[in-house]
């Protein structure tokens, strides 16, 4: 049975995949390949930095990562609203958008846990 880690890993890795199909539908005008760009890597990196966290040298260092992560995730939600808002071939991003909430969720919970602050950042 997968751990947890493995678990959350693996679903931001298909969300990375999944953000990436409604990339490559999103019209080439200039304006849709900047939000295309943006998308393509804020969606990307949560499992990259993730994959980092898990080999954090320190608490610290896991709470860092993962309030990256946890940042790439928000900006991926606006780029997902930003592109379904402008999309003019009707491109739906909901349940991707959904995933990214419930992402957020897991990730804010997980610096929590660690006695990090997610607002720390911000």
């Amino acid at each position: 049975m997968p751990s947890r880690s493995d678990a959350l890993h693996k679903r931001l890795k298909a969300f990375g995949i999944a953000a990436n199909d409604v990339v490559r539908r999103v019209p080439r005008d200039a304006g849709g390949q900047n939000a295309a760009r943006q998308l393509a890597k804020c969606s990307t990196s949560p499992a990259a930095h993730y994959s980092e966290a898990r080999a954090a040298e320190s608490t610290r260092d896991y709470i860092h990562k993962m309030r990256t992560c946890l940042k790439e995730l928000r900006e991926a939600d606006y780029w997902l609203e930003f592109v379904q808002a402008t999309s003019r071939n009707g491109l739906k991003t909901d349940a991707l958008r959904m995933e990214c909430g419930e992402l957020i969720a897991i990730v804010w919970t997980c610096i929590k846990k660690a006695g990090g602050d997610p607002m720390a950042d911000l």
